[in-house]
């Protein structure tokens, strides 16, 4: 009889380990299916503990954005703006305001603009600028030391080109073009009071991690590049968080979306984890309120996820 008691406390243990692994393990947790939709990726960022999640309409290229303040949970309060573009959006946090960028539509000049929040609400796009720089895809937004970043690849080549606004984007120049190339969007990230670039490869699907050296007003060339054995066919994400760099990105031949990180400022990336989830398109991350959040369109069909990522 003990010995029977004895066994079925091991079996009730041995559950119990399990379970407890199992809610540990890396994955998504808290995810949320939007009734919004979008055939491309979506664009993440955090101010003032509210969540923003941007996308270009699906069947129409409107510009849309919604928010979150209970941490993902939900999303509402949403704003379309009469803006458009036929390529997804950028999202950064800035100096305390959130700023969106895209590509024009009929045209390939690059936008960007203040997203204006009162009262709860998304009221418009202020103080928009017309960049004469042009790109045929989505840039890239990050903000570092008080200037506002800009990123993208070339139009009708496929070079990275970065320069900043000091001026809350009323003006951008300090214009640098690096020899590095991509066909895909750049991802653009500032982390541990640095600015840090990803990108796939050109005739290659590998991806490429990289430190901006920004000296004084200058942009230098491009530091502590390294090559990763990962691949994908879309352009890679990038997010800080307590000191570690994420790099998400989506599976080469597959749609698998894929995390790993580095804690030594982008030297060496690891500790890779796949998830269950998958997106024909790239995915978008961001950090907040010390968590980091995953955004993407649907596989099979075009609504908005968003969830929470724990490694």
């Amino acid at each position: 009889m003990k010995i029977a008691k004895f066994a079925c406390m091991l079996v009730v243990l041995g559950a119990l380990l399990t379970a407890s692994a199992a809610a540990q393990a890396p994955g998504i947790v808290g995810k949320i299916t939007l009734p919004d939709t979008t055939p491309k990726n979506p664009s993440l960022a955090s101010v003032h503990g509210v969540l923003f999640l941007a996308w270009k309409g699906d069947g129409n290229d409107t510009l849309n954005i919604e928010y979150s303040a209970d941490n993902g949970h939900t999303f509402g309060h949403k704003f379309t703006s009469e803006e458009t573009s036929p390529q997804a959006p950028a999202l950064c946090a800035h100096n305390g305001l959130l700023y969106i960028a895209w590509k024009g539509d009929g045209n390939d000049n690059l936008n960007v603009a203040q997203v204006a929040f009162s009262a709860g609400r998304i009221t418009g796009l202020a103080n928009q600028v017309t960049l004469p720089d042009t790109s045929a895809s989505s840039p890239a937004l990050a903000s570092l030391n008080g200037r506002l970043f800009i990123a993208w690849r070339g139009d009708g080549n496929d070079t990275l080109n970065i320069e900043y606004s000091s001026d809350n984007g009323q003006t951008f120049g300090h214009k640098f073009t690096s020899g590095e190339t991509s066909p895909q969007p750049l991802a653009l990230c500032a982390h541990n009071g640095a600015l840090f670039i990803a990108w796939k490869g050109d005739g290659n699907d590998n991806l490429n991690v990289a430190q901006l050296n920004v000296t004084g007003e200058n942009i230098g060339d491009l530091t502590n590049k390294v090559t990763l054995p990962d691949t994908s066919a879309s352009s890679p994400a990038l997010a800080s968080l307590s000191g570690r760099l994420f790099l998400a990105w989506r599976g080469d031949g597959n749609d698998t979306l894929n995390v790993e990180s580095s804690a030594d400022n982008g030297h060496v990336f690891g500790h890779k984890f796949t998830l269950g989830e998958t997106s024909p398109q790239s995915f978008a991350l961001s950090a907040h309120t010390g968590e980091l959040f995953v955004a993407w369109k649907g596989d099979g069909n075009d609504n908005l996820n968003v969830a929470k990522v724990r490694d």
